[in-house]
């Protein structure tokens, strides 16, 4: 199947994606975009009583790694990290 892809307003820049193949799909369903790019969340409105989308990050285990080290040393180094980042680490 083919199908435009439309987030919830009815605003015209709301469209993510024209002409898209689909597998079967239904509401509620997920669709995955690996690289959205940086307009994607800016764009997001209140319009008409929407709030923001809710964003998952995903990373490797690797990078999670790196950034947990670095943010614990930029820390003893003096940077103000706040203490509830590095309890998520």
């Amino acid at each position: 199947m083919r199908a435009d892809v439309w987030g919830p307003t009815c605003c015209s820049f709301d469209i993510i994606e024209t002409d898209r193949r689909l597998s079967t799909v239904k509401e509620g369903d997920w669709i995955l975009y690996p690289e959205c790019g940086a307009y994607s969340l800016c764009l997001s409105t209140n319009f008409n009583g929407f709030s923001p989308p809710k964003v998952l990050y995903l990373t490797s285990a690797e990078n999670w790694q790196n950034v947990s080290r670095n943010l614990q040393r930029v820390r003893s180094e003096g940077a103000d990290v706040p203490e509830k980042i590095l309890s998520k680490i």
